[in-house]
């Protein structure tokens, strides 16, 4: 299972779509900065609409959309073999998700080369120096994770229940994380964000040298890209610990 050129597509409309909120035109930022602002970025605010959601969140529901139904899939294809001719699961399971997380690495590459191209033509400047390099690793990197974890999600509940009912159930799940950072945040509860299991990638919010502070002045002190990665690590085993358990003791459907 590959992206298609569509469904790439459709991702840059959803890119198009959201940065339109921004007002990246109206501000003085760099295109380093635009990576920060879209890929990392949460509006806070004491009452939450939907479209601040849906800015902050929507490279997110695609990827969700296009993987959720990974694994069922191969099952519902090719079951006869997985499950009376594969001697391992666990090893069949982990090639499955090692595909989805090479397609989500293209992705995101992509999203990332369109969102430069946007940049251009909205002449935003471009400095190119230790800071903005690392910065852009790290968001490029903790949104795959973040990505990943939030598929892989999808995918281990959608062993347990119908393909539909995971992705409804990821996508509320997802929502429900995005409102409870808002909440924490305007609460002043800064230590409870970074518990939050689809939060690692909001690099904004955390404690990281590389963020040009004179625009992105708030963030949280004991929030940082390390415990980012390590905590995101801790999940995703998690989670996959719990699908090769599954995997194993399904029979053909």
């Amino acid at each position: 299972m590959k992206l298609k050129l569509h469904e790439v597509f459709i991702g840059s409309l959803l890119i198009l779509l959201s940065i339109s909120f921004l007002n990246i035109s109206q501000n003085n930022y760099s295109t380093s900065d635009l990576y920060l602002l879209y890929f990392s970025y949460l509006p806070i605010y004491e009452h939450q609409i939907i479209y601040q959601i849906i800015v902050s969140t929507i490279h997110l529901f695609w990827g969700i959309y296009f993987f959720s139904k990974y694994i069922t899939n191969e099952i519902s294809q090719n079951g006869c073999y997985i499950f009376t001719r594969t001697n391992n699961r666990k090893l069949w399971l982990l090639k499955n998700y090692t595909d989805i997380f090479k397609n989500l690495l293209f992705y995101y590459l992509f999203q990332f080369i369109f969102i430069f191209i946007i940049a251009y033509i909205n002449k935003l400047k471009f400095i190119f120096s230790t800071n903005s390099f690392f910065s852009l690793l790290v968001v490029f990197f903790s949104t795959v994770l973040t990505s990943y974890i939030i598929i892989i999600f999808c995918n281990t509940v959608s062993l347990f229940i119908k393909e539909v009912y995971s992705y409804i159930f990821t996508i509320s799940i997802l929502i429900i994380n995005t409102y409870l950072v808002n909440f924490f945040y305007i609460n002043s509860l800064y230590d409870f964000i970074k518990y939050l299991p689809f939060s690692q990638n909001m690099i904004l919010l955390q404690n990281y040298c590389f963020i040009n502070r004179e625009i992105f002045k708030n963030f949280i002190h004991t929030f940082n890209p390390l415990y980012s990665f390590l905590y995101s690590f801790f999940i995703l085993s998690l989670l996959l610990f719990i699908s090769i358990k599954k995997i194993s003791s399904m029979e053909i459907l």
